[in-house]
């Protein structure tokens, strides 16, 4: 990112990225109208290699020397389908609430992340 950074100076620049394990499991169960029988683990995560998640870093100000004007966003789509088919297992506490509710708050919270970021 560094590299790209220095080549794209003064510019804001979104990464998304997503675990793919995680979004071939999920969309195989929806296809196949079955269910998860608990939540996903990331083996990354189990193994102390963390994988990006959530924003990287606030952003700086849009004229800024520090040139760090690139954000890592990840698992945005694989939240979507969990939240829509999935979030009772995930989240227990929330499975009295509907996909739609689940996933409004979610969309939200994403709302929210993107306004964060201003030239």
């Amino acid at each position: 990112m560094k590299d790209f950074e220095s080549a794209h100076f003064g510019e804001l620049n979104f990464f998304f990225v997503e675990n793919g394990e995680l979004i071939d499991l999920l969309e195989t169960h929806i296809a196949n109208g079955t269910r998860p029988q608990s939540k996903y683990i990331d083996r990354f995560e189990q193994n102390g290699n963390g994988i990006a998640t959530g924003c990287s870093i606030l952003p700086k100000a849009y004229n800024s020397a520090a040139n760090e004007n690139s954000y890592i966003i990840a698992n945005r789509y694989s939240d979507y389908l969990i939240r829509k088919n999935f979030h009772d297992i995930w989240w227990p506490s929330l499975a009295n609430e509907s996909p739609e509710t689940v996933w409004g708050w979610a969309f939200q919270l994403n709302t929210l992340m993107f306004l964060r970021v201003r030239p």
